[in-house]
């Protein structure tokens, strides 16, 4: 069915032609002013749209989930703003020319449009609204024009396909992830009118090889394709594909949170001996005092030793070392953040320091993790601590455990035999759940309490010995 909205209709309103199935073709005339919200949502066999000069506004979800529309035309003279989620989830647009009539593209508003590989944006347009083009996945390039003065939060984010973006000068600010997960993107350069970057805004591009920068930006410059702030006191970004050693200055006071996340080729950190905030050894970086460990390059390969001077490992310290195959903690160890080891897939050998009292979700998914010593002092093994663990096969749990916690091991299917301590009077809810390999248990006379589903689907488990002093069964 087609349908054409001629004068003197002025106003479409809201849920006006939602959900009409069987509507393939739409022409809306000259003289509509206002095109409502979900005024043609789930359309799902609408194939094409014309919007004249006339529309002041696109409203919200207008056209949202017409998952068979391919061809748009926006005229130009369409004034105000696509509003937020207007287009999103139109799976099959390909291409889409924003006239510069158009003042805003709305937050969402082109979200999963995933075969949209052209975007044409045209001078004029003052903002791109956060995610508006989130999941574009076939989008191969992109150019921001200099009316542009705000790049939303994530607004081209998993834009897998893009291979190029050129910020035009007169763009102000780019947001929080605005290009995150674009693994296509291989340079990208700052204009010198930039401002402000937010965190992680070029993080998980794993072929950019530089982020260059305008040399006459005042507030910000690149070394080596990496961002730094204008005085190279806050280091923000390292490309995707920087490969080797990264240098910091002695300037250098502080590291953004995503500034080396998943740069897999970086292999090694040196700071420069006079900087009074941070240390390097064996191209891993600590803080000057050498008491926390901040982050280990993920392209590092072999056995990192943690010396005793360290008290802390900070949050994803280790995330993604993925040829990283043995850690010994020094015995000063007292903390240790949230992931620090997760996907470390060919780490096979851990040691723990003596000063660690709980080991928590650290090594969730460290697929080649064969063995685990654990120090005497540990009291605790936490909740998901070697959960997915899939080829660790013996484990040393000293006499000072009492608690072993919920998914503790959950899913080490290689693991055929645990010696539980006489100290230990809790296992947690599905502590071992999914071992298929393990064949035997035997609970010490101290448990008294063993909770629901802690040995469930354990298929090759023959033999449980278990103490009458049990008092607590989920």
């Amino acid at each position: 069915m087609q349908r054409s909205l001629t004068a003197p209709v002025k106003t479409i309103g809201m849920d006006a032609f939602s959900e009409c199935s069987a509507l393939t073709s739409l022409n809306i005339s000259d003289g509509v002013s206002s095109i409502g919200d979900y005024s043609f949502a789930g359309c799902t066999s609408l194939t094409s749209v014309n919007i004249p000069g006339s529309v002041t506004s696109i409203g919200r979800y207008a056209f949202s989930d017409d998952t068979s529309l391919s061809f748009v035309v926006i005229s130009d003279g369409v004034t105000s703003t696509i509003g937020d989620y207007a287009f999103t989830n139109c799976a099959y647009l390909t291409s889409v020319a924003i006239p510069g009539s158009v003042k805003t593209i709305g937050n969402w508003s082109f979200y999963l449009c995933s075969e949209l590989y052209y975007l044409n944006i045209s001078d004029g347009v003052d903002s791109i609204g956060d995610h508006a083009f989130f999941y574009c996945r076939s989008l191969a390039s992109v150019t921001i024009p200099g009316s542009v003065k705000t790049v939303g939060e994530g607004a081209f984010s998993t834009c897998s396909d893009m291979t190029s973006v050129a910020i035009s000068e007169g763009v102000e600010s780019i947001g929080r992830g605005a290009f995150t997960g674009c693994t296509s993107l291989t340079s990208v350069t700052i204009p010198h009118t930039i401002t402000d970057i937010g965190l992680g805004a070029f993080s998980f591009c794993y072929h950019l090889t530089a982020i260059d920068v305008n040399a006459s930006n005042p507030n910000y410059a690149s070394v080596n394709g990496s961002l730094f702030n204008k005085n190279f006191t806050t280091f923000f970004q390292c490309p995707g594909a920087y490969a080797g050693t990264l240098y910091f200055p002695s300037t250098t006071s502080s590291i953004s949170k995503e500034a080396l996340v998943h740069c897999i080729y970086l292999t090694a950190i040196v700071v420069n001996v006079s900087n009074p905030n941070y240390a390097s050894v064996d191209g891993v970086l600590y803080n000057k005092t050498m008491t926390s460990l901040i982050i280990c390059p993920q392209g590092i390969t072999g056995a990192v030793s943690i010396p005793n001077s360290v008290t802390s490992i900070r949050e994803r310290a280790f995330l993604d070392c993925i040829s990283l195959t043995e850690v010994i903690i020094g015995n000063n160890v007292t903390s240790i953040g949230y992931g620090a080891f997760y996907g470390c897939s060919s780490l096979t050998s851990v040691t723990t320091g003596s000063s660690l009292t709980s080991i928590e979700a650290w090594f969730v998914s460290c697929t080649s993790l064969t063995f685990v010593n654990i120090s005497y002092g540990t009291t605790s093994i936490g909740g998901s601590a070697f959960s997915h663990c899939s080829t660790l096969t013996y484990i040393t749990l000293p006499s000072s455990i009492t608690t072993i916690g919920g998914r503790a091991f959950s899913g080490c299917t290689s693991l055929k035999s645990v010696s539980i301590p006489g100290s230990v009077t809790t296992i947690g809810d599905e502590a071992f759940t999914d071992c298929t390999a393990l064949t035997s248990v035997t609970i010490p006379i101290s448990v008294t309490s063993i909770s629901k589903y802690t040995f469930y689907h354990c298929t090759a488990l023959t033999s449980v010995t278990s103490p009458d002093c049990v008092t607590t069964s989920g």
